[in-house]
């Protein structure tokens, strides 16, 4: 039930950035088509007020990628270190020890 829980929650964190990076780049496409249908002597002070927006949208977006990029490596070497505290486990195999499933000793012969 967990298990089928995390996959659900994964698929649609999968489902949501793949909407979100198509809306992105719908987005942009569209700002560069408003752009380019200005008209070569258009004034930047006539659209000073979209492009300070603009400008103020893509300096919150590019924080909040930093932030997130900062937590995903956060969270990248809590699993490191997690992932080499259990590597660090011994499991010592003697003569005596049988395998679980078929029982037969898994030490040497």
């Amino acid at each position: 039930m967990i298990g089928d829980r995390s996959l659900k929650s994964l698929l649609i964190l999968k489902l949501l950035k793949s909407a979100q990076h198509s809306l992105t780049k719908l987005y942009l496409l569209f700002l560069s088509q408003a752009i380019n249908l200005l008209p070569a002597n258009t004034q930047i002070r006539e659209i000073r007020v979209f492009l300070e927006s603009v400008l103020e949208e893509r300096a919150q977006r590019k924080r909040c990628n930093q932030v997130l990029k900062s937590l995903l490596q956060a969270e990248f070497l809590r699993v490191q270190e997690e992932r080499i505290f259990h590597q660090q486990a011994k499991c010592v195999i003697t003569e005596e020890k049988t395998c679980r499933v078929c029982k037969k000793k898994i030490g040497n012969r």
